[in-house]
């Protein structure tokens, strides 16, 4: 609308590609997921918001359980770019908060996901969870680019020291229009755990190489 401004909106399965169980179990709850966002673009900068809400689901498969329970999440989003030193190039800046609710899959922290109660009709306690990042992009010339970003996310934010900070920096080097090399360090700090556990303070380095074409 107005040229400027954008809105979408979806109606999604409950049950998502990348799941643990989507190839293994279908939506049990057999419910739709409600999601939208809207970005206006003021020219050097826009911003936007977006919302999710739907089911989710646990299964146990040993004892054959099962509980849902809703899920939802709320973002808000900005973006800078200009020409700062015009021989150089863009100069861009993108940042992104979210809080939600019981929406993290479980692919990657287990736990991360709302466990069923012992009493079956009791609700589940639900997990509230917090993400952010922030991202740099400077154009050195049509030639190269350099980046950096941080990204945080804690799935349970009643935890304390409950979270994952990534640290990335990348460089590119651009042959033509439509072929670059680029070059990307990370560093993360893992803190993530159980209720109750102790933060297990992981250091994790990682170094990639990446040719598009």
């Amino acid at each position: 609308f107005d040229k400027k401004g954008t809105f979408n909106l979806a109606v999604v399965n409950g049950q998502t590609i990348g799941e643990k169980t989507f190839t293994l179990l279908p939506d049990l709850n057999k419910g739709k997921d409600v999601l939208g966002r809207l970005n206006y673009d003021f020219g050097p900068f826009d911003v936007g918001a977006g919302a999710y809400y739907g089911q989710g689901q646990t299964v146990d498969a040993t004892n054959l359980k099962f509980k849902q329970y809703p899920r939802w999440a709320v973002n808000f989003e900005a973006a800078y770019h200009v020409v700062i030193i015009k021989d150089l190039g863009s100069t861009k800046i993108f940042a992104e908060l979210l809080f939600g609710e019981n929406m993290d899959r479980g692919t990657k922290y287990g736990f991360g996901q709302p466990a069923i109660p012992t009493a079956i009709n009791n609700d589940v306690t639900n997990l509230s969870e917090r993400s952010l990042f922030i991202r740099l992009e400077q154009d050195l010339t049509e030639w190269a680019l350099v980046g950096f970003r941080y990204d945080y996310y804690s799935p349970d934010t009643s935890q304390k020291d409950n979270q994952r900070d990534t640290y990335s920096f990348v460089a590119a080097a651009r042959f033509t229009k439509g072929l670059q090399l680029m070059v990307e360090y990370d560093h993360a700090s893992d803190n993530v755990h159980k209720p109750g556990a102790t933060p297990p303070d992981k250091q994790i380095e990682t170094f990639s190489t990446v040719l598009q074409a």
